[in-house]
C-alpha cells in the first residue's frame, strides 16, 4: 500500500466503501459512485485542500482579499 499522502480520493473513498460500508447498500450505490466519478477523486488529499482554497479566492472580491492581507500582516 503506498503511503497515506501518495494515494487519490479515489483509492481512500473505495477502500472506505469495502471496507467500512459493506451493509450500507444505498451509499455504496450512489453517494460513493458519484465521489469516485468526480475530477476531484484523482487527486491526492493534500492536493483537495489547495484545490478548495483556490476556489475560496476565486470567489472573493478584491475588498475581501485586502481584508485578509491586513489581517494576516496585523497577526
Amino acid at each position: 500500500m503506498r503511503p497515506l499522502e501518495r494515494q487519490t480520493v479515489h483509492e481512500l473513498v473505495d477502500r472506505y466503501a469495502r471496507e467500512e460500508m459493506h451493509i450500507r447498500d444505498n451509499d455504496r450505490k450512489g453517494r460513493i459512485p458519484f465521489i469516485l466519478q468526480d475530477d476531484i477523486a484523482q487527486l491526492a488529499p493534500v492536493e483537495l485542500l489547495w484545490v478548495l482554497w483556490r476556489r475560496f479566492l476565486s470567489e472573493l472580491g478584491p475588498t475581501d482579499i485586502q481584508a485578509l492581507q491586513i489581517t494576516a500582516v496585523s497577526r
